[in-house]
């Protein structure tokens, strides 16, 4: 899942005024960095969102071709319509420009080989992408989805990301980045509804920025993100940036609000998160 913010009216003041334009400039490329991870993480999130509910659909059906799915744009194709035959190649065609109920245009195809059903022990989901985009903005690269199994009570599941694009309709490539998370499920494994799920999830996540500069974060205090809060509610995220500051963003203490904090060179200003 990664994460992000999309930061406003941050200012840093110091006495020195070249202190004063290093850490304007500190700072704009921190807001970039968080604004491009913003909008990766909204694109990841719309095809999670999609791939979760016509997954669930189609695991209650024991894996036949559906006739009828969420979205009536959306042909949904399985290579082996059976429960028995593993893995299977699990093809999503969103023709034309397909608008879903959540108002989202997509087009292109995403395809999922998977080697289990995605609650058993051991499964494997590859998701890659065949000229897919999401309101005109083409997503590329692999996202792999392992089922670790139970682990200190909870399921787990490593998520990678490799080669992660994202490309506006221009043609501006905004977010170029590799993933590596860990999601522990601790509440709603036990039920077929995904509003009741909360995760925490450590991990890392970098790239370069747009002009170049390579960056890095780690997840220093798990974060607590659950579906029926749009915001991540509680952990913090540590982003290294190549020649630049070290950036610190605290998401709170567990309410469901969009107020987090970042703190650049030991100066801290209180943000508000992407809707």
């Amino acid at each position: 899942m990664g994460l992000m913010l999309a930061i406003a009216g941050i200012s840093l003041f110091t006495s020195c005024k070249k202190d004063r334009a290093n850490n304007s400039e500190e700072t704009e490329l921190a807001i970039e960095i968080q604004s491009n991870n913003a909008e990766a993480t909204k694109v990841y999130d719309i095809i999670n969102n999609e791939i979760d509910d016509a997954s669930a659909l189609i695991d209650s059906l024991n894996y036949v071709n559906p006739t009828k799915t969420l979205d009536s744009c959306v042909t949904i194709t399985i290579n082996h319509p059976d429960t028995t035959t593993w893995p299977k190649i699990i093809i999503y065609d969103f023709s034309g420009n397909c608008t879903t109920e959540n108002g989202n245009v997509l087009s292109g195809q995403i395809v999922i080989n998977q080697t289990d059903r995605y609650r058993n022990d051991g499964m494997v989901r590859t998701i890659t992408f065949n000229g897919f985009a999401i309101n005109g903005y083409m997503v590329t690269g692999t996202k792999t989805i392992t089922n670790l199994g139970t682990i200190s009570g909870f399921k787990t599941f490593s998520v990678s990301i490799v080669d992660g694009a994202i490309t506006t309709p221009t043609g501006e490539v905004i977010v170029t980045r590799n993933a590596q998370r860990v999601r522990s499920w601790i509440e709603g494994e036990s039920t077929h509804q995904k509003y009741d799920d909360v995760y925490l999830i450590t991990g890392t996540t970098s790239g370069p920025t747009r002009n170049g500069k390579v960056f890095s974060s780690t997840i220093t205090e798990p974060l607590l993100v659950a579906k029926n809060c749009r915001w991540i509610k509680r952990g913090k995220i540590t982003t290294t940036i190549e020649n630049g500051p070290v950036v610190l963003i605290d998401f709170g203490n567990g309410d469901c609000d969009r107020i987090a904090t970042i703190t650049i060179n030991g100066n801290t200003r209180t943000v508000n998160m992407r809707n």
